[in-house]
């Protein structure tokens, strides 16, 4: 009796206080903006890993000190690190405007901004790479994931076409090279009067 007398007495208290408080909370809920996630996963190309391999070797011999600091190991690691690269970072910026919709002044701004809502993972076990991206507009957050893909893509064909071309110019050289030394040996046989 002597504990039910104050619950008795503060029955309004013990009534009400929850039913504020879970109508707070309610309307909380309804204040926060919906946010939406979405997720692409994808098989890193097979096909071009020398093209992220000749892009990562361009820093010369600070390559080994990325790779090392960077944890790149295996081309997969390459192509996560391509993939959250200030390039990819801005292009998708310039596209989906993102600076005006961060209400940012500066692009670092806006690239920060961007990788907090951005989450990239490769998968130990499968070798998979996942793009999970949050956004307050679902069909946004799908364009950028999908955009992350295709930024890759069109950055590995053009490491490729770089790689191509730097091979064409060698052997070129190297072609070049071998016709002046094929003249020079020309030059020296007839000047010596040697016919057959």
């Amino acid at each position: 009796l002597d504990l039910a007398l104050p619950l008795v007495q503060h029955w309004k208290l013990l009534l009400l206080g929850p039913l504020v408080v879970g109508l707070v909370v309610l309307g909380v809920t309804f204040a926060i903006p919906k946010t939406y996630q979405s997720k692409t996963v994808f098989v890193p190309p097979q096909q071009q890993q020398s093209a992220a391999a000749a892009a990562i070797s361009q820093l010369g011999a600070l390559s080994g000190l990325a790779g090392a600091a960077g944890g790149i190991k295996t081309p997969a690691d390459q192509y996560l690190a391509l993939l959250q690269s200030e390039t990819v970072a801005d292009r998708l910026i310039d596209q989906f405007d993102l600076m005006k919709l961060y209400d940012v002044d500066y692009r670092f701004q806006a690239r920060k901004q961007l990788a907090g809502n951005v989450r990239m993972t490769l998968g130990k076990k499968d070798g998979l790479i996942t793009i999970e991206v949050e956004d307050e507009s679902a069909q946004r957050a799908a364009g950028m994931a999908n955009r992350y893909v295709e930024e890759l893509r069109l950055l590995t064909s053009r490491l490729a076409l770089t790689e191509a071309q730097q091979r064409r110019a060698l052997f070129e050289t190297q072609l070049k090279q071998t016709r002046d030394q094929l003249t020079k040996a020309q030059q020296v046989l007839q000047s010596s009067g040697y016919t057959q």
